[in-house]
């Protein structure tokens, strides 16, 4: 296999088990600038989407744990050199909520892991959006986050450690905000519903 152009993200899903609902995930992908989208690189739905087994008619899901995401690697090799627009699309039919994090494209060619001697770590969030609590995957030890509001205005500042950290949101109002940590270069949107 000579594919080394991938897109890979990865998704949380708990379907109901009820047979009429069909929520449903498309990943699309467009080659001029996002006018049409006439070619489709992922679909699923259904119970063959789920990542848990367990049916989510009694309770609202949110993923808490990495075991409750899938991982999706999608070849680009026939998109190389070109630019792309691809659309993460979520079809609800009355089921559950669809998580999707982690996404990225990676060139995983020799020439390009030569070329790209330098890679930036970053602090992983989720679930996003968030209620009551979300988690921080963090690659670094004594890191610093702060949470921002949409103005910029200082929300709160938290020690994190290495490794997952539990952030209790339950004080915090509902809206977007920016994650800022001391060690990565990256600022992370969160939504709290």
């Amino acid at each position: 296999d000579n594919d080394s152009v991938f897109l890979t993200f990865t998704y949380a899903y708990k379907n109901r088990l009820v047979q009429f609902y069909k929520d449903s995930l498309l990943v699309e992908i467009s080659t001029d600038c996002g006018l049409n989208f006439n070619e489709v690189l992922f679909r699923d739905g259904g119970q063959t989407l789920a990542t848990v087994s367990v049916d989510a008619m009694s309770t609202l899901f949110k993923p808490i744990d990495a075991n409750e995401f899938d991982t999706i690697n999608i070849s680009l090799e026939t998109y190389r050199g070109q630019d792309v627009v691809i659309r993460f699309k979520t079809l609800n039919d009355g089921g559950s909520i669809v998580y999707i994090d982690e996404i990225s494209v990676k060139d995983l060619s020799v020439n390009a892991i030569e070329s790209n001697i330098s890679i930036e770590l970053s602090p992983s969030i989720y679930p996003n959006p968030a209620h009551s609590y979300f988690s921080v995957e963090n690659p670094f030890d004594g890191d610093r986050m702060r949470i921002l509001d949409i103005s910029g205005k200082l929300i709160r500042t938290i020690e994190i450690k290495k490794g997952t950290n539990f952030i209790n949101t339950n004080d915090i109002s509902a809206g977007i905000y920016f994650l800022n940590f001391n060690k990565s270069s990256k600022v992370q949107k969160l939504i709290l519903e």
